[in-house]
């Protein structure tokens, strides 16, 4: 239940999640490791903990690191450009970031 999701939601410590993604404009599902941004979520979308709708940052597999088996793969946040429109197709401009305390700083310092 969602009373459920959000209770362990709150009692997480690093809000990392695997999630089913379906690609916007397709019927394609893919996994992907996100963490909750439980403080953004309640700011700008207060019923979240009743619907479960919660902002996320996306991380993805480092380029380097996608023949290796996944116990040896780092993950990486995933950024894109603030003027850029929003475009769900794979052809776009995006940034990885080193995951760190100072991510989002450097997110908006860049641009992204």
């Amino acid at each position: 239940t969602i009373s459920e999701l959000t209770s362990k939601l709150i009692a997480s410590k690093d809000k990392l999640y695997f999630i089913a993604h379906r690609i916007p404009g397709s019927t394609v599902s893919e996994w992907c490791l996100v963490q909750i941004n439980l403080r953004d979520s309640a700011r700008q979308h207060p019923p979240c903990l009743q619907d479960g709708k919660f902002l996320a940052d996306f991380y993805v597999c480092h380029p380097s690191d996608k023949l290796f088996n996944a116990t040896n793969q780092r993950f990486w946040l995933e950024y894109h450009p603030a003027h850029t429109p929003t475009s769900f197709t794979r052809q776009r401009t995006a940034h990885l970031i080193r995951p760190s305390p100072e991510s989002t700083q450097y997110a908006i310092a860049e641009g992204l």
